[in-house]
């Protein structure tokens, strides 16, 4: 399947699941996540607002700023993505219908001052390589066997599956 095909049967699957398996893997997705010690020795870590049936993050972000690491959101501007400090402003919703800090106030971090990046997505392959909502910015419960990657298309280092997590060789 082409990434198109794999985006289109994902989504399908994702809106067809109920709010409890929703609820109840996002809580497995989170005590995997909690206990790697990426996320232990973290002292900036970016995640997304959820959306949409895909992994919950709220649970996640009130363990990190309890374990006082900074947490930052991604920030649509446009057709780029900014990363801010979501303890330094209030939120807004943006022109996807997703919460993010609001834009004008917002501490912003720079990519290389964020340790780990926790990213949606459609689909996910074993070798690390990521489907999302075709946006470009980056974006469940998803693995897949094969995703041809495009050339800009970003590796990830790790995979965290409710059942599973997937390490990337040599990342």
């Amino acid at each position: 399947m082409d990434k198109a095909q794999i985006r289109k049967t994902m989504l399908a699957r994702r809106w067809a699941l109920t709010s409890k398996y929703v609820n109840d893997h996002s809580d497995r997705v989170f005590d995997l996540l909690a206990g790697l010690h990426e996320i232990k020795n973290a002292k900036n870590v970016m995640i997304y607002s959820h959306f949409a049936n895909e992994v919950k993050t709220g649970k996640l972000a009130g363990w990190l700023l309890f374990h006082e690491k900074r947490v930052f959101l991604p920030v649509v501007d446009g057709d780029k993505l900014l990363i801010a400090d979501m303890s330094s402003t209030c939120f807004e919703m943006n022109s996807y219908g997703i919460a993010q800090p609001e834009k004008e106030t917002a501490c912003f971090a720079k990519t290389e001052e964020i340790d780990v990046f926790i990213v949606p997505g459609l689909a996910f392959d074993a070798k690390g390589n990521r489907i999302g909502f075709g946006k470009g910015y980056y974006d469940d419960f998803q693995i897949t066997d094969t995703i041809i990657p495009e050339r800009h298309d970003v590796k990830m280092d790790m995979v965290v599956t409710p059942k599973k997590v997937f390490r990337r060789p040599g990342a």
